[in-house]
């Protein structure tokens, strides 16, 4: 027997909304593995049953919080009248959609709008698209892609981190690779149309240390533009994800972030 284990991920199997957790599956085929809504109920329930002898109480930490309903009643650290007070203190980020989601645009013009910031990173939903913007922008332009091998990636990201603390001109042209995990600060950001969450990912590396200021020394917000790819995402999950933008845009008449 062949022994195949996996790391704690959220696999994708046939359509997207049918996520599951893979944890150290010791050859054990995919109709065996849980759901990952299955496998944070159980971790709930193992919780509750391990606090009420003890008349504690369950901690649960996550990223974007999930639905449990095990651990119901939920109560947040943060109450809820001083949310809108702290999210405004912590802002760095003011996002840009386009008037009409349905407009799309070209690379060259693309191009053109990029060369107009001195530092700007803008991210791309495909690698094909990113390469083709890449040979568009002038000489200095930097590109990162998983197509890269781990060691040329870091180069890149090294010399753009360099840049960036040099204040020197940095422009960069990036597929998502960029957006996992990658300590970066840009004072702007294009970012394709995608989901809300790939959209957040990017703005994360748009004045992430909250540091940027006008001309005058006053503390500023950072910049994200959102944009209509010249063409739509091919991959099923992604271009399902900027469809539900399209539409969400769509019924709502504008988009408020």
């Amino acid at each position: 027997m062949t022994d195949r284990r996996y790391d704690i991920q959220t696999e994708i199997v046939g359509n997207c909304p049918n996520s599951l957790y893979a944890h150290s599956l010791d050859g054990q085929p995919p109709e065996k593995w849980q759901t990952l809504a299955e496998h944070l109920n159980a971790v709930a329930g193992l919780a509750e049953e391990f606090a009420t002898p003890f008349g504690a109480g369950d901690w649960a930490r996550a990223a974007t919080q999930p639905a449990l309903p095990k651990l119901d009643p939920v109560t947040e650290i943060i109450p809820n009248d001083k949310k809108t007070v702290y999210y405004q203190k912590l802002r760095r980020v003011n996002f840009h959609f386009p008037a009409d989601l349905n407009q799309r645009i070209s690379l060259a013009d693309l191009a053109a709008r990029l060369q107009r910031h001195e530092q700007v990173l803008c991210v791309m939903n495909t690698r094909a698209e990113c390469r083709r913007l890449f040979e568009l922008m002038p000489e200095g332009t930097l590109h990162l892609s998983a197509l890269m091998c781990g060691e040329h990636r870091s180069q890149v990201i090294a010399e753009i981190k360099k840049r960036l603390a040099d204040a020197a001109p940095t422009r960069v042209i990036s597929t998502q690779v960029i957006e996992a995990g990658v300590d970066v600060d840009f004072p702007t950001v294009y970012r394709a149309l995608a989901g809300l969450d790939s959209i957040v990912q990017t703005a994360g590396r748009c004045n992430r240390e909250g540091k940027l200021q006008d001309k005058n020394g006053d503390w500023r917000h950072g910049d994200c533009y959102i944009f209509a790819p010249e063409k739509p995402a091919p991959h099923r999950c992604m271009y399902q994800a900027q469809d539900s933008q399209f539409r969400w845009a769509d019924q709502r008449g504008k988009i408020a972030v």
